[in-house]
């Protein structure tokens, strides 16, 4: 793998991370009939999304980074698997640039064509014994260009007063603040719950979670600390900025988990209007 990589004398760290990715999913003299992986996970490894290391990869370029009539894809090495997602580590020798996509699609027949001494040596610009001993030139001082000055008329547009700034009244300002400082969102539980309002927001929002059935109660693993929970407090507005409900979310505090160790596997939210 290092002998196909790029740049193999400064950059082993791809390589060795894809061997032992691969190694940790088929069977070892240490586990009779098993691998690493089932032993940790007790799930099956699945092994067809394996591609030859350092095979040409076309990665799916972003729309909002190319124009129209660029091109969709761009030209990479596979040099690994992402740890913490199911996508592909993609190296562009060009650009120098480390990519993570899953949507990519791969020529494990191809490989990276690299150039050799002698064209490195003709692309570099080289400067001659002619250029070396050219003489040069002397460009004498032009003479000062006279300067013109040009009276310019005064605009009747824009008087003194119009340029001074406005001053609000204090009800003006009184009228736009009143409804934000009414309905101020709680900051803590502590505060939520001295007010009737929040409260049956709290209630809403438990009723919701029991009719999903967003959770189910189950054992906690040895060794394993249980994650908090948040409550989160929001006033809504329409595009008017009247006001419409109170909200509170019941939210885990999820910052707290170790990709591997908590976790492995990772899904989108879906989120609701009424959440937005």
């Amino acid at each position: 793998m290092i002998l196909v990589e790029p740049e193999p004398n400064r950059n082993r760290d791809s390589s060795t991370h894809t061997a032992v990715h691969i190694l940790n999913r088929v069977c070892t003299k240490g586990l009779v009939f098993s691998t690493p992986y089932y032993a940790l996970t007790q799930r099956k490894p699945a092994l067809d999304y394996l591609k030859t290391f350092g095979c040409i990869a076309y990665a799916l370029t972003d729309p909002h980074q190319r124009d129209k009539l660029d091109t969709k894809s761009e030209k990479y090495i596979f040099v690994g698997y992402n740890n913490e997602s199911k996508a592909y580590k993609l190296y562009n020798p060009t650009s120098s640039k480390l990519v993570i996509s899953r949507n990519a699609s791969f020529d494990e027949n191809a490989k990276w064509v690299w150039p050799t001494e002698a064209q490195k040596e003709a692309a570099t610009p080289r400067m001659t014994v002619e250029q070396l001993h050219y003489p040069l030139q002397v460009i004498p001082d032009s003479p000062p260009e006279p300067t013109i000055e040009v009276e310019l008329p005064q605009s009747s547009t824009h008087s003194p007063s119009s340029l001074q700034p406005k001053i609000r009244s204090l009800v003006d300002i009184y009228e736009q603040t009143e409804l934000a400082l009414f309905t101020a969102a709680p900051a803590t539980f502590e505060e939520a719950t001295s007010d009737p309002k929040w409260i049956s927001a709290m209630d809403e929002e438990w009723e919701t979670i029991k009719q999903n059935q967003t959770w189910s109660l189950t054992e906690l693993p040895p060794n394993k600390v249980p994650i908090g929970l948040k409550w989160l407090y929001k006033t809504k507005f329409n595009e008017k900025r009247e006001f419409i409900k109170n909200k509170a979310r019941l939210v885990v505090k999820g910052y707290s988990q170790i990709p591997g160790e908590d976790y492995t596997d990772t899904f989108a939210p879906v989120a609701r209007m009424d959440t937005i």
